[in-house]
């Protein structure tokens, strides 16, 4: 009784087996998938950053003399990081500083007007700040810059605003004298 049944082995004719599926390695596809989480962050980035600059804008472009009015320092009304706008070209090119207290390179500064709105935008490179940006709005009725802040760290943004540094410190003035009687002496003259 020779003839039994083999489960699991089949009798070959001497040629090689078709190759129907060859499987691919798991490093290999985890190489593919690396690659492919790359390119859709590359492109998501391209797309989110493509006109982080207001020169992407329409933009009107205005002489320097309108621009003007922002040179000076400003500070932000939650902190003490200061704005010093230096100079504004007459393209709208800014020469411009940060600080927080310390300075924080300013890699792009630029001045524009829409419609009659006077725009500053600032990028900011260094480090802990990869590209954060201010857009901000100049409201001549009230001498402060309005707009919001990225921070690109986080991937947040802020709305904040800016007042001249001479304004602050002319309301801190103001709050100090209000407090002095209070802070005299009974020997002290008044």
């Amino acid at each position: 009784m020779n003839a039994r049944i083999r489960k699991g082995k089949k009798k070959h004719s001497g040629r090689k087996p078709e190759p129907s599926r060859r499987r691919v390695p798991a490093t290999a596809m985890g190489g593919i998938a690396v690659a492919i989480v790359a390119i859709l962050a590359g492109a998501w980035w391209f797309i989110a950053h493509r006109s982080t600059s207001p020169s992407d804008a329409v933009t009107v472009a205005s002489s320097g003399a309108d621009f003007q009015r922002l040179v000076g320092r400003w500070q932000r009304s939650d902190g003490g990081y200061v704005i010093e706008i230096k100079t504004v070209a007459d393209g709208g090119v800014m020469e411009a500083a940060y600080f927080n207290p310390r300075p924080i390179h300013v890699a792009t500064a630029r001045a524009s007007q829409t419609s009659g709105v006077t725009q500053v935008f600032i990028e900011l490179r260094d480090e802990n700040y990869p590209g954060s940006t201010y857009r901000l709005t100049y409201d001549p009725s009230d001498d402060r810059l309005k707009g919001t802040y990225f921070q690109a760290v986080a991937q947040e943004t802020f709305g904040v605003s800016f007042v001249r540094l001479e304004e602050a410190l002319a309301r801190f003035r103001v709050d100090i004298s209000a407090i002095r009687p209070a802070l005299r002496q009974p020997s002290d003259p008044p």
